[in-house]
């Protein structure tokens, strides 16, 4: 399937009324816009994969394999427990040691991965997970 082309004065109006002095969506209003711009639609070919990440499973100790099943089911009267993945975390974040949730861990629920750095995953990632091996036993306790 061939993307569509797109018709560049259209799109220039587009972005053009959705520019920095507005407030977001109240600009597209305010210009009578009725739909959605085509600037925020990405085509499937283009859209970011991110639904099992090795970060995903480190911090959730397995629990969470993609972020389609991103919260832990709870009995009634307790907490939901969610958890966020950042595609790329600030320069002093990327060193700081993460490990498993600590909510996540008990007595019958132990951590899986030793504590490392979203560097140090990043790093074996790229080496190994991408040719096709696992990159998380490396990280396994």
């Amino acid at each position: 399937m061939a993307p569509a082309l797109v018709d560049y004065t259209t799109a220039e109006k587009e972005l053009y009324e959705f520019d920095d002095l507005k407030i977001g969506v109240k600009s597209l209003v305010d210009a009578g816009v009725t739909h959605i711009p085509r600037f925020f639609i990405q085509p499937p070919e283009c859209r970011a994969n991110n639904s099992s990440t090795p970060q995903n499973r480190l911090l959730s100790n397995d629990r969470f394999k993609s972020v389609k099943h991103r919260v832990l089911a709870t009995p009634l009267g307790k907490p939901r427990i969610s958890a966020v993945s950042f595609f790329l975390p600030c320069s002093k974040v990327r060193l700081k040691p993460c490990g498993p949730i600590k909510e996540l861990l008990s007595d019958i629920s132990p951590p899986i991965y030793r504590i490392t750095s979203y560097e140090e995953v990043m790093n074996h990632y790229r080496v190994v997970g991408q040719i096709g091996g696992g990159a998380l036993p490396h990280f396994k306790l």
